[in-house]
């Protein structure tokens, strides 16, 4: 061994099996027996007070350590990717553990943070796939990001009195974990922070949270209830993404923006009341809620992201509020119960996708503001028997109406400018349709298929 100054520097036997440190020796450099392969044991004596960043990092073999009952410090990942280390004893006078100190010990089973500790460091035990007891002192008011990540055996935690703040992807892709506390201190969780946590079915959240991060909740598919507290305002990208067993939810007066994909694959939520101060719905926000019924957005709601309710196929009929100008890309895509939807008085645009595959839906008024039909908007609405187009339409999208097979009557308003190809194809059951004489641009096959137009 290289030692200077008290303090060893490196590790010169490379197939030793077993290694004790020298006593005397104060500190361990950084990555002092780092990729020592045949490193079975190592025994630090009491003297030393410090180990240095990535000093047993990757010992593969390393199995056992014997602990300075002085230690005062661990660095950044120290025993990273130590495969066969099952267990470890931490000092009580351990004041701080560096990032990654135990990250990737694929066997370690179980531990006991020290006495003292404030914060459970950044990935300090992520990838610790046996782990499945780990004791949190009372002193920790923080958990960094990815401190449990891909803890995968861990069953249960509990979690000190005073945490303010679970890091981002704190616990995420826990799998195995099916109870958890969230104390009544916590301000903020973060980003990612259950993801994939598929076990657990109920979160207490606590009324100091102020901030949900995006992905938090994502894939918890065992989660049936939860309960937003008065101090969020939004409700981020994709918080509960594929919550497939989610049921019930309970949004706060305080919350004013649904963020894109926020309830997507919510294949159980049946109902939820949207408070009146929302003015936003992100893009994608309820798609693929099989079971949602909602039928009233508050009036509030300025803006509505596209495939907002796309695949909601047990939606039956909808009143979208006055502000909203924009029916957005696929907004209503595969809703095969729709049978109908109020427009706003003030709808500039209808998008492309919008209604495509709405089967059920019979009726839908345009209102006279509407400038432009996009691409395959309402194509397959099988039970759509007739259809005015006011004269504000500037242009009728490609295969607009396509497939509409029980459209027997269409009226084009004065005004219109542009039908695109196969606008009309398909139409089986379309009798009469009048060309307005302000049409600039006709498209190709814009009637094909519709035998009994005479």
């Amino acid at each position: 061994m290289k030692i200077v100054n008290n303090v060893l520097i490196s590790a010169e036997n490379t197939e030793a099996r077993e290694i004790t440190i020298p006593d005397g020796v104060v500190a361990i450099s950084r990555a002092a027996f780092r990729d020592l392969h045949f490193l079975v044991k190592v025994n630090i004596p009491d003297s030393v007070l410090s180990i240095g960043d990535y000093a047993f990092s990757y010992c593969r073999n390393l199995a056992e350590v014997v602990m300075s009952e002085r230690l005062e410090k661990i660095g950044k990942g120290v025993f990273r990717g130590c495969d066969e280390l099952e267990e470890i004893y931490l000092p009580g006078g351990i004041e701080s553990i560096g990032a990654d100190a135990f990250s990737f010990c694929k066997k370690l089973k179980q531990t006991c943070l020290p006495n003292g500790l404030t914060v459970v460091s950044q990935g300090l035990f992520e990838g610790c796939r046996s782990l499945t007891q780990v004791e949190i002192p009372d002193s920790v008011v923080m958990l960094e990001d990815g401190a449990f990540k891909e803890c995968v055996s861990l069953p249960d935690i509990y979690l000190p009195a005073e945490i303010v703040k679970i890091g981002d992807y704190a616990f995420a892709n826990c799998h195995s974990l099916s109870a958890i506390n969230l104390p009544e201190s916590l301000v903020i969780i973060g980003r990612y922070a259950f993801q994939n946590c598929r076990q657990i079915p109920y979160f207490d959240l606590p009324e100091c949270l102020t901030t949900i991060g995006r992905w938090a909740f994502a894939y918890c598919k065992s989660l049936k209830e939860i309960t937003i507290p008065a101090g969020i305002k939004r409700i981020r990208n994709h918080t509960f993404l594929y919550c497939e067993q989610l049921e019930t939810i309970n949004i706060p007066d305080s919350v004013t923006s649904i963020g894109n994909s926020a309830f997507a694959y919510c294949l159980k939520l049946t109902s939820i009341t949207l408070p009146e101060g929302v003015t936003y719905i992100g893009e994608g926000a309820f798609s693929n809620c099989k079971s949602l019924t909602v039928k009233v957005i508050p009036e509030a709601v300025d803006e509505i992201g596209d495939y907002a309710f796309s695949e909601c196929s047990s939606l039956s009929a909808i009143i979208l509020p006055r502000q909203v100008s924009f029916i957005g890309e696929g907004l209503f895509r595969n809703c095969e119960n729709l049978l109908t939807v109020s427009l706003p008085e003030r709808t500039l645009r209808i998008g492309k996708w919008a209604f495509f595959d709405c089967i059920s839906l019979t009726a839908c008024k345009l209102p006279d503001s509407v400038a432009e039909i996009g691409d395959h908007a309402f194509e397959n609405c099988r039970n759509l028997h007739f259809l005015t187009i006011p004269g504000s339409v500037r242009r009728i999208g490609r295969y607009a109406m396509s497939g509409c097979e029980n459209m027997t009557y269409v009226n084009l308003g004065e005004g219109i400018r542009e039908i695109d190809d196969y606008a009309f194809q398909n139409c089986s059951r379309l009798s009469k349709a009048s060309l307005p004489s302000s049409l600039t641009k006709k498209g190709k096959f814009i009637f094909q298929g519709c035998a009994e137009l005479n």
